[in-house]
């Protein structure tokens, strides 16, 4: 999350969805990764549910957008207030990932991460810069929200370089054993999971 806001480029707006533009949304969504492995195709009635779900009374789900100044959606995300849910709490860390967190900051003070799960992102060819203006935007509008964003991306996505994916930033890897009919082509990236 960031300390500090990080205004986006001048003309470009970054709010909240509204519920009439789920039609474009699922189908930037649905376009963004169907030349991907495994991609999942969205309609506006999967994404209304998805966003009006809320088990405690506060939804969940959110669907943020940067828009130009002619009101044009150039770039959108997705997040799940994972914290609203669970929390982990980090009782203690070995020294060096104790000295490491003083810089990278992953774990808080009080030891409890409440992550902030980050799903559909797309752009618009030629709107990197909206994208990742709408990235840093929402590190800055949901700190209050979550201690963390979390992203899972196919390592040879251009997105990584889009929202700034750095070489020393906290990263996993994970590796599923698939069956499908057809094979998924190692050519073609691979949709990121829910």
């Amino acid at each position: 999350m960031r300390a500090r806001r990080v205004r986006p480029p001048r003309g470009l707006e970054i709010r909240a969805a509204s519920p009439e533009q789920l039609p474009e949304i699922a189908d930037r969504v649905t376009a963004a990764t169907a030349d991907c492995n495994f991609a999942r195709v969205w309609t506006p009635s999967a994404l209304r549910q998805w966003l009006e779900w809320a088990p405690t009374g506060t939804p969940v789900h959110h669907y943020r957008l940067a828009m130009s100044p002619s009101g044009a959606v150039l770039a959108g995300l997705a997040l799940r207030q994972e914290g609203l849910l669970r929390s982990m709490e980090v009782v203690r860390m070995p020294p060096a990932i104790r000295l490491a967190n003083s810089v990278l900051h992953v774990v808080p003070r009080d030891g409890i991460l409440r992550n902030i799960g980050v799903e559909h992102v797309w752009y618009l060819p030629g709107q990197e810069r909206a994208a990742a203006a709408l990235w840093e935007d929402t590190r800055w509008s949901f700190r209050d929200r979550g201690t963390g964003l979390l992203l899972t991306v196919d390592r040879r996505s251009p997105l990584r370089s889009v929202l700034g994916v750095r070489p020393w930033m906290p990263a996993t890897s994970i590796m599923t054993a698939v069956r499908a009919d057809p094979s998924p082509s190692p050519k073609r990236l691979i949709a990121p999971p829910e």
